[in-house]
């Protein structure tokens, strides 16, 4: 699966990106509702409430396109719904350059190797990630490190195949490259590991070699005599 671990790698990307724009949103309305939780009316009923979703819509990423779904929120002061304030800009421009562009898998890769992507999201989102609230940010946290707690742990024992690929900023900075384990499951294809190292390095995917059947892996790597390095 070697020659095939940039495509699952670029799904698992995609999936992974849909995933944290969701997440986000989700904390947002949650905290946007609990601000008004005491805005009631004179039957005690909560006066600013869900009200389902806006229309999904396309958003543009470096590994192809996501739906996102806005939440909706009802003031019933007013008698309007809108969607839930939110860093995620309504549409989604295509000013950034090839260079951030380039720089947002990387960038979550390693979010996913330390358990925390608060440094993608101004490559994935924009100008506006810097107006995430504190309180937000810290339930993305919590949220983010008890998912790396599990995946940490986690074995495959579904798993048909099993590759590699190499994640880089750039060609001038090789040494920042991060090995990428892939393994196809019945559910897709999942990060397995990542290891940070020189991309001349051939004794991480030996290492891998050793270790498949500590992640409850059958089999071995189809090949390591090429470099597949992840391009976008």
């Amino acid at each position: 699966m070697t020659t095939d671990a940039n495509e699952a790698l670029r799904e698992i990307l995609r999936v992974s990106f849909e995933s944290l724009y969701r997440q986000i949103l989700a904390v947002e309305v949650s905290t946007f509702l609990a601000k008004h939780a005491d805005l009631k009316d004179g039957t005690n009923r909560q006066l600013v409430v869900r009200n389902g979703f806006l229309p999904p819509r396309q958003i543009r990423t470096p590994v192809g396109s996501i739906t996102v779904r806005r939440p909706r929120v009802r003031d019933k002061r007013v008698g309007t719904s809108k969607a839930c304030p939110s860093i995620i800009p309504t549409y989604k421009r295509a000013g950034a350059t090839r260079f951030m562009h380039s720089l947002v898998p990387w960038l979550y890769i390693k979010g996913k190797l330390e358990g925390t992507y608060r440094y993608v999201l101004p490559a994935l989102i924009g100008p506006t990630a810097v107006d995430l609230p504190p309180r937000e940010l810290q339930i993305l946290e919590h949220q983010w490190q008890t998912t790396h707690s599990a995946w940490t742990k986690a074995t495959y024992p579904t798993a048909r195949s099993v590759g590699f690929t190499t994640v880089g900023l750039s060609e001038e900075f090789g040494d920042e490259d991060l090995w990428v384990l892939v393994a196809t499951e019945q559910a897709g294809p999942t990060i397995v590991d990542i290891v940070p190292g020189h991309p001349w390095d051939r004794t991480i995917p030996t290492r891998w070699e050793s270790r498949l059947s500590s992640w409850g892996i059958q089999g071995s790597l189809t090949s390591v005599q090429g470099h597949p390095r992840f391009r976008i």
